[in-house]
């Protein structure tokens, strides 16, 4: 009995197409953070409402062509970049343990935390241009409300864990939003300064925090 060439040539396709699935996936997720990466890098130097596809796709050495085949628009490749960005800072925020805050001398903490925040926004150029200048989804802005509130919670929690037992817990709560607003306040001439006076803002930064939390933090 002769073997049936075309049932083994159709096996044969069929075992092909899914060796190739995961390598044409895989592909297309380069291919999205090239993209992801390149958009960054506009939108921190263009901002949002002058950049556009084409120098994305230039940024990225692609053709406008191959931009399309992954995101119908510039606002959907800034979406995807926002919640890149919101998934970094979710894992910036995670490291705050306050179980482990509580025992740092005050200035160490201040540095500790300070310090991870500004590398992610230095790290991240484009996250303030794109969250401030674009329209974004539901789903993401209220991402962004679940992640202030979490860093507020984490922040109220060491305040409470060393401060008087007679602080009011409104009160502490109200000074952790307190310091995200300072240092939001002072974060983008740090960022846009030159090095050595981004690093004397930062010291001034961290000077702020402390002489505002100290008297608090001792009663």
């Amino acid at each position: 009995m002769k073997p049936n060439t075309s049932n083994r040539s159709r096996l044969s396709r069929s075992r092909a197409a899914k060796d190739s699935a995961p390598r044409r996936q895989l592909r297309g997720e380069r291919r999205i953070g090239q993209l992801l990466d390149a958009a960054a890098v506009v939108f921190a130097r263009d901002g949002y409402a002058l950049a556009t596809t084409n120098a994305i796709a230039a940024e990225a050495d692609v053709s406008p062509g191959s931009l399309y085949q992954f995101f119908r628009n510039k606002a959907q490749i800034a979406e995807a970049l926002a919640e890149r960005f919101v998934q970094r800072l979710r894992e910036v925020q995670a490291t705050i343990v306050p179980s482990h805050a509580r025992a740092q001398p005050l200035p160490q903490l201040i540095d500790s935390i300070t310090d991870r925040f500004m590398s992610f926004h230095q790290a991240n150029p484009a996250f303030e241009a794109l969250l401030l200048g674009a329209d974004t989804s539901e789903e993401l802005a209220a991402s962004m409300q679940g992640l202030y509130a979490d860093l507020v919670a984490r922040l109220d929690e060491i305040i409470r864990s060393r401060a008087p037992a007679n602080l009011p817990i409104e009160r502490s709560r109200l000074i952790a939003e307190i310091c995200i607003l300072i240092f939001k306040a002072m974060l983008p001439a740090a960022l846009h300064a030159e090095p050595r006076r981004a690093k004397l803002l930062a010291a001034e930064l961290k000077r702020v925090l402390a002489g505002y939390l100290g008297p608090v933090l001792s009663g």
